[in-house]
């Protein structure tokens, strides 16, 4: 569901809950057929993703000091009677959306929503992105905006949405001819740049790594050794200075498992 945060972000600050329910419902209309589709939604946050989950938590308190402070502009205006600008509203309304979380109680009404609705929704005991993975089949398109998915072997074919009904369409095998390396070494580049459960190593974005990556023996097909083989590069040794072992990366997207 995360394909379609901004509409689940505004229906659920703007609306009431049938409301927005219905708003969600629309917009999941234009990017999937009921008959054909199914829903995966998040459950309980992992350990794995403790970090990520960490960071976000910081960009909204960030955001609500952020709120206040331009609040008490807007009063201080108000009170010393000057003149209130689209901006103040604009600059408010902004902080605001950043500090916004989505509760369970909306979730699981939404899901039973859908249900009633005739859409198939799979609620994931844990982060939806591994449950997707273990149910991919061949030939089964995977709509997502969440980058992370490509990592993922089982995955094929991912259709990102970009506006209205239109997808960038992302075709794995394709990928892959293009940057001229096999499965195991995207799936180990995934591992080791930046995703939702490790950070990349500092100073080795994803161009960098796909460079070192590809320089790797083209015929090993274990991610694990690829990783290993990976950090044992004296381009990383020499910058891994936090060493990082990609354990939570190598534990969902090889081996998908994940602990509440």
């Amino acid at each position: 569901m995360g394909s379609i945060f901004s509409t689940i972000q505004y229906a659920y600050t703007h609306c009431s809950r049938e409301a927005a329910h219905a708003l969600v419902h629309k917009r999941l209309k234009k990017l999937a057929n009921p008959l054909i589709s199914v829903l995966y939604f998040d459950g309980d946050p992992t350990t794995e993703k403790e970090s990520t989950h960490d960071e976000r938590a910081k960009v909204r308190r960030k955001a609500e000091e952020l709120a206040d402070e331009k609040i008490n502009e807007f009063e201080v205006r108000i009170n010393n009677g000057q003149r209130i600008r689209k901006q103040h509203f604009v600059g408010i309304q902004k902080q605001l959306s950043r500090t916004f979380q989505w509760n369970s109680e909306d979730r699981l009404s939404l899901i039973d929503y859908l249900r009633d609705h005739q859409w198939i929704v799979q609620l994931s005991p844990y982060e939806a992105d591994v449950h997707i993975a273990d149910d991919c089949a061949p030939g089964d398109i995977v709509i997502s905006g969440d980058s992370d998915l490509i990592i993922h072997p089982t995955v094929t074919t991912i259709w990102r949405p970009i506006s209205g009904s239109r997808f960038l369409e992302y075709i794995v095998d394709e990928v892959l001819a293009v940057l001229g390396i096999g499965r195991p070494q995207l799936v180990t580049l995934g591992v080791v740049s930046h995703n939702d459960y490790n950070k990349n190593i500092y100073g080795l974005g994803c161009a960098t790594n796909y460079k070192i990556i590809k320089d790797l023996p083209k015929a090993e097909t274990n991610v694990p050794k690829l990783v290993a083989a990976y950090l044992a590069d004296s381009r990383v040794v020499i910058k891994n200075t936090d060493h990082l072992d990609f354990r939570n990366s190598i534990r969902v997207f090889v081996q998908r498992l994940q602990e509440g």
